[in-house]
């Protein structure tokens, strides 16, 4: 069944057949708008800057499952799906609903795309301690990495600012972070390093090619 459709003209029990997801719902133009207008101009005039995350991410979805289809990715890297910052968290768990989503031939049938395979998927590991289950020497690229982040300075520690400390703006936040690329590399014996984790059982063809390559005995 298509996503979209009029559910408010089901009857009860069609309705309670249908999952959430199949609703079609959005915040933009729904009543709960001008409600979450309200609490963050509340927020705001209080002085508080956090906004509280507000969605309904069938859009978003949707959206991507749009992205799989047209360009057929093998491999998707996302963030760790346990991020704590909400984003992060809530952008792996859109990226892992929307590769499976992708390959259903009657999800989104309206727009006129063909169902694909269901894309690898891979977590960067960064805020949480796990196991990598691969590291990228990525060596070569390490000053230029440090450069990309570098380019949000307001990020990060400026000193003299007047913004609220966190955890990024902490003056050792940029050394930990090439310190952590480091430290992957050191796992795989070469000089800075990215590590991905992947939650499904890795299908290898040629383990020997895989196993021979150089480690590092002590990582």
């Amino acid at each position: 069944m298509s996503y979209r459709f009029p559910w408010y003209r089901l009857s009860d029990e069609h309705l309670l057949d249908l999952r959430i997801c199949d609703l079609a719902l959005k915040i933009k133009g729904s009543f709960l708008e001008p409600h979450i207008k309200r609490l963050y101009s509340e927020l705001n005039d209080r002085g508080i800057r956090f906004k509280p995350h507000v969605w309904l991410s069938e859009e978003s979805r949707c959206a991507f499952v749009r992205v799989i289809r047209n360009y057929k990715p093998k491999l998707i890297l996302t963030p760790q799906w346990d991020d704590p910052h909400p984003d992060h968290s809530n952008t792996a768990r859109i990226v892992r609903e929307a590769a499976r989503l992708a390959s259903m031939r009657r999800y989104d049938e309206e727009n006129g795309q063909e169902a694909v395979r269901v894309p690898a998927v891979a977590h960067s590991v960064f805020s949480r301690l796990v196991p990598p289950s691969f590291v990228v020497d990525v060596s070569d690229f390490l000053e230029g990495k440090m450069k990309a982040i570098k380019a949000h300075a307001s990020q990060f520690f400026r000193p003299g600012s007047d913004e609220p400390v966190t955890r990024i703006s902490d003056p050792g936040f940029l050394t930990m972070m090439e310190a952590r690329t480091r430290y992957y590399g050191s796992l795989i014996g070469v000089e800075a390093g990215e590590a991905f984790y992947v939650r499904e059982a890795l299908n290898i063809d040629d383990p020997v090619s895989l196993l021979t390559r150089p480690m590092n005995i002590y990582s």
